[in-house]
């Protein structure tokens, strides 16, 4: 009778048998694409240039083999790259070759399953096909728990102008590490971008704290006069994370009209907001401002220590100046002496 010690160690050989098994696999699936690919080493300039001979300069239709995987997959890739730079009726050209191939026909099968490669390649490349059985695609794609999948199909979907609205684009960044994604942060700024209004009903709405820190720092790209207030009033809200997002947005909005808001920031009880607020005071080339930047090199946080040497030198010599001045000073419980000599000898 086989005892539990014996059990223990036949599932533990069957585990490592099943993963040496999916890693071969993985292994030769990677060598065969590699033979493929080794096979036709000219294939991607061959496919651009036959669309681009087709497309733009109306020549004849180009023979492509979209049966095969691989020859597919670098059709798909490479007639993306080239619709991106063609307008018009050779854009339309192309598109048009495209869906008599039925192109637009596999790539929604593809977007719905199949590996994760092929899947991101599909959702990408249907921004070329925006119609409503694409938008219908994206939509069930951007219910993939996985944040590639749901991503790129948002992405897609802004890119041909079916984008969701702020609000919509808000309950997004509630799914699980979408705030933390870069992508997310450019759609929410394109769309602050397009419609500021918008962005700005948002920002006075019931939000959760990371939310509204997230809108506000896409409300920063904007380059907009009108969000210096409303960032500004962002300046005294309760939650630490969304003052320290004002402070950077003020910072990338541009306008030195914020000067008197971040210097008030230098001295917030957060260490965070006192980092960004230094941080944008440089970016913003506040030289009068420097004076107020000189508590900050003695601040107990070493990060804020630094950021606030580096905007000073971004300062010019009116910064350097206050570093050698700093540098200068003989105490030995003073922590912004070394910063302030690294910053004068540099």
């Amino acid at each position: 009778m086989t005892g539990p010690l014996s059990l223990i160690w036949i599932m533990a050989l069957a585990l490592v048998l099943v993963a040496f098994a999916a890693l071969a696999a993985l292994i030769v699936v990677r060598v065969r694409r590699e033979r493929e690919e080794r096979s036709d080493p000219d294939r991607r300039a061959r496919i651009s240039k036959a669309l681009l001979h087709f497309a733009a300069a109306g020549g004849p239709q180009p023979a492509f083999a979209i049966s095969d995987r691989i020859e597919r997959q670098t059709l798909v890739e490479t007639a993306l790259d080239t619709a991106r730079i063609m307008r018009g009726p050779a854009k339309a050209r192309l598109v048009q070759f495209l869906r008599d191939l039925r192109l637009d026909k596999r790539l929604r099968r593809q977007a719905r399953g199949g590996s994760m490669r092929d899947r991101l390649s599909a959702l990408e490349a249907l921004a070329l096909f925006p119609d409503t059985e694409t938008i219908i695609t994206l939509h069930r794609a951007e219910q993939a728990r996985d944040l590639r999948i749901w991503l790129t199909a948002l992405q897609t979907r802004t890119e041909i102008g079916a984008g969701p609205d702020m609000p919509e684009l808000l309950e997004f960044v509630e799914r699980v590490s979408a705030r933390r994604s870069p992508v997310m942060l450019d759609l929410i700024a394109a769309r602050a971008r397009d419609n500021f209004p918008e962005a700005l009903r948002a920002l006075r709405g019931a939000l959760p704290g990371p939310t509204r820190a997230l809108l506000i720092r896409g409300i920063g790209e904007s380059a907009r006069i009108e969000a210096l207030d409303p960032l500004k009033v962002a300046l005294h809200n309760a939650d630490p994370a969304v003052r320290s997002a004002a402070a950077g947005a003020l910072g990338a909005l541009g306008f030195d009209a914020a000067g008197d808001a971040l210097v008030r920031a230098t001295r917030d009880v957060d260490w965070r907001v006192r980092l960004r607020a230094s941080e944008a005071i440089g970016r913003l080339d506040l030289w009068r401002h420097a004076e107020c930047l000189t508590p900050l090199l003695d601040d107990p946080v070493w990060w804020v220590r630094f950021r606030t040497e580096e905007a000073l030198k971004r300062l010019g010599a009116f910064g350097e100046r206050r570093l050698k001045e700093v540098a200068a000073i003989d105490s030995k419980d003073n922590r912004s002496r070394p910063a302030a000599a690294r910053g004068a000898q540099r």
